[in-house]
């Protein structure tokens, strides 16, 4: 049944099989999402089964398939590098949708098992360290890119507070692309930072590169340079941007495009 109701796009409603015969046989008359709809809900009354959304269903059966995998892979992981016995954790919890949904999104990065299981790994971990071990750890990893940790950052603030279910190597990256940007002012920051940041995703998850090689591959091309030179040119550089610097952090950063 689900079958028959995915050939169309006007039918998204499945019913757990629970009319056999007579709903494959009624569904197809149905022309009208609304009507099809209409018509699960009222019938829905006599078989106490709520009427599902194909789409959603199969969106839920997808996560469940990665969460299971994923389970998995961090159980064995954790085995092969550590003699203590896993913290507990459920890897549908909110704190791991963000990795989940790349592993969605990025099938390229499912198959870097190694990348995402040790992500999760050190999440875990960082439970029990304090908040100045999580700072010192990513003081330590921003110094060796030459960068400093801003005590006006959220993101970094969020990561050691939190923390964040995602790589350190990550956040460096990060901050890496907004110190370089910004070096060409506020206004080509504030409209290009998303999409340069996205761009450093896509490096990561869908061409396997490091965080900080993709950095670089982002703001060594000839369209990154285009697009700076065009913005930092519309108003020329304020002499009041190393003040600003990270003012966007407290502006508040955009979660939307993190996944």
């Amino acid at each position: 049944m689900a079958m028959l109701l995915a050939s169309s796009q006007r039918h998204f409603v499945l019913l757990n099989t629970v009319f056999g015969q007579l709903w494959r046989e009624i569904v197809v008359y149905l022309k009208d999402w609304s009507v099809c709809m209409n018509f699960a809900n009222a019938l829905s009354q006599f078989t106490n089964k709520k009427p599902v959304i194909v789409n959603h269903y199969r969106e839920r059966q997808r996560r469940a398939a990665i969460c299971a995998v994923v389970t998995t892979a961090v159980s064995m992981a954790w085995m092969r590098s550590r003699k203590e016995e896993l913290p507990e954790y459920s890897i549908s919890d909110r704190q791991f949708s963000e990795i989940l949904g790349r592993l969605e999104r990025y099938p390229k990065y499912v198959e870097r098992r190694k990348m995402w299981t040790n992500t999760i790994i050190s999440y875990l971990i960082s439970q029990s360290q304090s908040i100045p071990q999580r700072r010192a750890r990513l003081e330590e990893a921003l110094s060796q890119e030459g960068l400093e940790l801003r005590k006006d950052s959220q993101f970094c603030k969020e990561f050691i507070e939190k923390p964040l279910c995602i790589e350190v190597e990550e956040v460096v990256a990060i901050m890496e692309i907004t110190s370089d940007i910004f070096s060409y002012g506020h206004i080509a920051w504030s409209n290009l930072h998303s999409e340069m940041e996205v761009a450093v995703l896509k490096q990561v998850f869908e061409n396997g590169m490091g965080w900080m090689e993709a950095v670089r591959a982002v703001t060594t091309s000839a369209d990154y340079y285009k697009k700076v030179q065009r913005e930092s040119e519309k108003r020329g550089r304020d002499d009041d941007d190393e003040d600003d610097y990270f003012d966007w952090e407290r502006g508040g950063r955009s979660r939307g495009r993190w996944y």
